[in-house]
């Protein structure tokens, strides 16, 4: 079994809604809105590439994953904070890209770590897709695609997006 699905079996037994999985940081869960870490080793790039392989597979089996492509949970929008995995997960699949907006104010960023705030339920949570698209050549039009359709969400949902550098409310 591949270490992605060792992660994914373990999501399921603790009731997980999320997998966090970033270089430099031990895998961790969202359950029941509070991360936790996995009593794992600290993750480095080529324990991400091996689960990059496992992603394809499952994408190649029909199976979907989602993918959030910005490099880490911010209050404002900045586009160059966007990796590219998406595509090339799906560009090394054969399957098409799927564009995901979200919106989520009830997921707050932590103060020692962006990605352990807490989880407020009450507030709201905005999604959109966008229409599938053949991912072709290296897949940076495609990206380019995502990210452009993320933002013109965030607009439509904020009166509008705060200026890169600078967060909401200030």
């Amino acid at each position: 079994m591949a270490k992605i699905d060792a992660f994914f079996k373990l999501m399921n037994e603790q009731g997980a809604s999320d997998l966090h999985l970033v270089s430099g940081q031990p895998p961790a869960l969202r359950i029941r809105g509070d991360i936790e870490r996995v009593k794992y080793k600290i993750l480095d790039n080529d324990d991400l590439k091996a689960m990059l392989e496992g992603g394809v597979d499952r994408l190649s089996r029909g199976i979907s994953i989602a993918v959030f492509p910005q490099t880490t949970r911010s209050s404002h929008f900045d586009p160059e904070a966007f990796n590219t995995i998406g595509a090339k997960l799906a560009r090394r699949a054969g399957v098409p890209l799927v564009p995901l907006a979200l919106r989520s104010d009830a997921w707050g960023t932590g103060q020692l770590i962006r990605d352990f705030g807490p989880f407020r339920p009450s507030l709201p949570v905005h999604f959109a897709f966008g229409n599938a698209m053949e991912v072709k050549g290296n897949g940076r039009a495609e990206h380019n695609a995502v990210v452009e359709f993320i933002g013109r969400n965030l607009k439509r949902w904020f009166s509008e997006v705060s200026p890169v550098g600078q967060r909401e409310g200030r």
